[in-house]
């Protein structure tokens, strides 16, 4: 009688033997998951996923939620390239990108995306399919996934900087309209939708691509000159009084992307150039 009643016993105090394989098989998932999860080590690059398209001249903006908006661009081929309207999002966390909304406006190269301070994204100008030069811009809302138009700027312009001001509103700074002329300023205001005329530049203004934009911690906004007539001049934008300044300065070559040293053979001497 003892003996059934001990063996009955083992067997409750064994029973959960039978439950290892899920136990273990959770253990496993707890492993993968935390191994993947580990914090990437400082200066180091580890692997992220492919994006949903391939594409060059797009854009890069970080969004309120972490995540990366990426936009337009082309698939460049031989003879020409396929202008794309696309637009994906990568996401940190699973290190993967995901399609989302189409912009309104295929754009090849050179338009501007801007964090809004409400987490929408303003798109502006940039090339379009045969080097035309756009004017629509548009706002990618993150919470739907969906680009809708908003104000044309006032002038059509690519290789142009946008930069947010303090006071919520977007300084249009350079870039090219017709060439040879360099697009005049504007701003964008959120609240209507429109953009404005602002002050005129202070100095004659260089190239497209090639006018890097800096807000300084004053308020204002540094505008390098630059281009092909290698101009010394910076100008400074005060955003209140709608005017521009300038100052001597060295030219800032090394920070403008779309510069490049390139020999010349016909002159056998190096020379910048700016790409466009």
């Amino acid at each position: 009688m003892s003996s059934a009643r001990d063996d009955r016993q083992d067997m409750k105090r064994f029973r959960p033997l039978a439950d290892w394989p899920v136990l273990i098989l959770s253990l496993l998932v707890v492993f993968v998951y935390t191994s993947s999860a580990v914090a990437q080590a400082p200066g180091t690059f580890i692997p992220a996923g492919n994006m949903t398209t391939p594409r060059v001249g797009h854009t890069a903006t970080l969004l309120m939620d972490g995540k990366v908006l990426i936009t337009g661009g082309n698939i460049p081929v031989p003879g020409g390239g396929q202008v794309l309207s696309s637009a994906e999002l990568y996401d940190p966390a699973t290190r993967g990108f995901s399609a989302t909304g189409n912009m309104t406006t295929p754009r090849r190269i050179g338009h501007t995306a801007t964090l809004l301070p409400d987490g929408r994204v303003l798109i502006a100008g940039g090339y379009g399919a045969g080097n035309a030069v756009i004017a629509s811009a548009e706002l990618y809302d993150p919470s739907t996934g969906v680009f809708i138009p908003t104000g044309d700027m006032i002038e059509p312009r690519g290789g142009h900087t946008a930069v947010l001001l303090p006071t919520g509103k977007v300084l249009i700074v350079g870039g090219y309209g017709a060439y040879p002329n360099v697009g005049d300023t504007e701003l964008y205001d959120p609240d209507t939708g429109a953009f404005a005329p602002t002050g005129s530049y202070a100095a004659p203004v260089g190239c497209d691509f090639c006018a890097p934009s800096v807000l300084l911690a004053d308020g204002r906004v540094l505008f390098p000159q630059s281009g092909v007539r290698a101009s010394t001049l910076q100008s400074r934008y005060r955003h209140v009084q709608r005017n521009w300044l300038h100052e001597r300065g060295l030219q800032l070559h090394a920070a403008l992307e779309w510069m490049r040293l390139r020999r010349d053979p016909a002159h056998e001497r190096k020379s910048l150039v700016c790409w466009r």
